[in-house]
């Protein structure tokens, strides 16, 4: 329950910091809704195929929804690797948190979306049939939005998931029971409609509007018999159970991949074989002012106390300690007789365990940068001495 709610309240620090991105998503819901109601503007109840056609427009604004869910997690992934492999909090923690936080904003584009296509292009005028219509709008959005979640997860690119994604839009939409009614999908595709989530929607959807009122109950049977669903007003429930179901296991999923799959990422910014989580490479090779700073002999060609940038290779790594002893770096400067000139750093000592957040705190021009890279092998000039240990 801690985790929880330090991470509902980070993720929505996150996101309302994101303006951006919130914005385009309002402005996005507004455009299309505006667009798609004067199309469909005030439809007779006898255009039934057009109302169809309506029914599954929304379905596309749901998918088209769910697909920024992939560029949101790709830039997120590393940093929540390294947050992960430090124990920071467990990976079910972060996807509830993450799920929950996103809701809000969801509710708020589906509600200005089915607000505008709903009264404008004429569905049914009735409160109750308005409320379940954006409820499963916004249980859709939430489903495929798991979903790509979990795509962006188990595939190792972005432009990978991009294109995954892409397919996966394309089946679920050919399948969702409007370009093919269920009667004329091939057995061997079957399966993928009674697994989709737009078709569920779809016909749930299509229920609520044929078993209202605005039609009599031949004229309403009629209208689904002819795109081969049922008239049975249950499955508006069980299409609501199913998205509820199917979030729930993407979220699962989702939490899966986090805490068993990495993607090492190479030098060129491109993901490779994937690894598991625990695993990584050697950390550093130091040549320190002590001759025996790893238990390693120092190499003849190396001058002391000059730091060596290691050479990658894989091993397994346990949680390791990092200390530092004594480090001092010290800089050339313009008009200084010495060659080292300024000593910016002088016998700095620190520790930081495994699994804690250390704070590295001090005045500006106290040297917190200018540790941090020495610590990390970023200085390219100067003179850096001491030990670093792990």
């Amino acid at each position: 329950r801690h985790y929880l709610k330090l991470l509902l309240a980070r993720q929505a620090r996150l996101l309302a910091r994101d303006r951006s991105f919130v914005c385009a998503r309002l402005i996005q819901a507004t455009a299309l809704g505006l667009v798609t109601g004067t199309l469909f503007f005030r439809l007779d109840s006898e255009q039934y195929q057009t109302r169809y056609g309506l029914l599954f427009d929304a379905m596309l604004f749901v998918e088209f929804s769910g697909n920024a869910a992939v560029t949101s997690i790709m830039a997120s992934r590393n940093v929540l690797y390294k947050q992960l492999d430090s124990c920071f909090f467990p990976p079910l923690a972060y996807t509830i948190a993450y799920c929950l936080v996103q809701i809000p904003l969801m509710l708020v584009e589906v509600a200005i979306y089915s607000t505008l296509v709903y009264w404008m292009s004429g569905f049914a005028p009735e409160v109750s049939r308005f409320l379940f219509f954006v409820t499963v709008i916004l249980l859709g959005d939430v489903s495929l939005s798991g979903l790509f979640q979990l795509l962006a997860i188990v595939l190792p690119t972005e432009t990978q998931a991009e294109a995954v994604v892409c397919f996966f839009g394309v089946v679920l939409c050919a399948l969702a029971g409007y370009t093919i009614p269920l009667s004329q999908i091939k057995l061997w595709w079957v399966w993928v409609y009674y697994l989709n989530p737009m078709a569920y929607a779809y016909r749930a959807l299509a229920l609520n509007e044929y078993l209202s009122g605005s039609y009599t109950p031949e004229q309403g049977r009629g209208y689904l018999n002819l795109m081969g669903f049922t008239t049975s007003p249950e499955w508006m429930l069980y299409g609501v159970a199913f998205l509820l179901g199917f979030a729930a296991v993407m979220a699962l999923l989702f939490a899966a991949g986090l805490r068993y799959l990495r993607w090492e990422e190479g030098p060129s910014g491109a993901s490779g074989a994937p690894i598991t989580a625990g695993s990584g490479a050697a950390a550093v090779d130091i040549r320190g002012g002590s001759k025996d700073a790893l238990n390693e002999e120092p190499d003849p060609g190396i001058a002391p106390g000059v730091l060596q940038e290691p050479q990658p290779h894989r091993t397994s790594v346990v949680a390791t300690t990092l200390v530092f002893r004594d480090l001092c770096y010290c800089v050339d400067l313009p008009g200084e007789r010495h060659r080292y000139g300024r000593t910016l750093l002088r016998g700095v000592s620190g520790f930081a365990r495994p699994g804690t957040v250390t704070g590295l705190m001090g005045s500006s021009g106290a040297g917190k940068t200018t540790l941090l890279d020495v610590l990390a092998f970023r200085k390219t000039t100067g003179r850096v001495s001491g030990q670093i240990l792990l």
